[in-house]
């Protein structure tokens, strides 16, 4: 019994110690990476108000970090956003910063997002993976050349009648 607690306590000391020497530089801890898709919303009021996915069925996840601004652009649309834990902030249970996102649906109808470009007589969608032509873009879209968008609509090939937009995060001035 007595061997029993002693070695119990040389591992509790042994615990105590590690990660304190002067010459061992602080470690941040692991954080795991994560994707979630759902729906983006805003609950609680301001000053409180918190940018969430709601996932189908699961839980409310916080969405911090530097692309939080572009996301409450994309209030109401389903998202599939990837990142890395985080503290959670109350009163989500899970927080998740993100790294990158992308637009799924609206309404049920695909949503896409990308660079805005003119092309030719016409404006097209630049996405990371392929690009839309747009059909029947509303000026705001025309006039928005260079803006980061996500765009909903019928897709025909590499063609994109748009339905419904957003600007999420307008063109650097020249």
């Amino acid at each position: 019994m007595m061997r029993r607690l002693l070695r119990g306590s040389v591992f509790v000391l042994a615990g105590c110690g590690a990660g304190s020497r002067p010459d061992q530089a602080d470690t941040a801890p692991m954080r795991d990476t994560m994707t979630v898709v759902g729906i983006v919303k805003v609950v609680g009021a301001d000053p409180l108000a918190q940018l969430i996915v709601q996932a189908e069925g699961g839980e409310a996840t916080a969405l911090v970090g530097p692309l939080q601004s572009e996301l409450h652009q994309t209030v109401g649309l389903e998202v599939r956003v990837t990142g890395v834990t985080s503290d959670a902030v109350p009163p989500a249970r899970t927080a998740l910063e993100v790294r990158s996102y992308e637009t799924v649906s609206l309404n049920g109808a695909a949503a896409h997002t990308g660079t805005l470009e003119r092309s030719g007589d016409g404006y097209r969608l630049v996405g990371t993976t392929r690009g839309w032509t747009l059909v029947n873009p509303p000026e705001e879209l025309r006039a928005s050349v260079g803006a980061k968008a996500w765009v909903a609509g019928e897709v025909s090939g590499d063609t994109l009648r748009v339905t419904a937009y957003g600007i999420i995060r307008r063109a650097a001035s020249p």
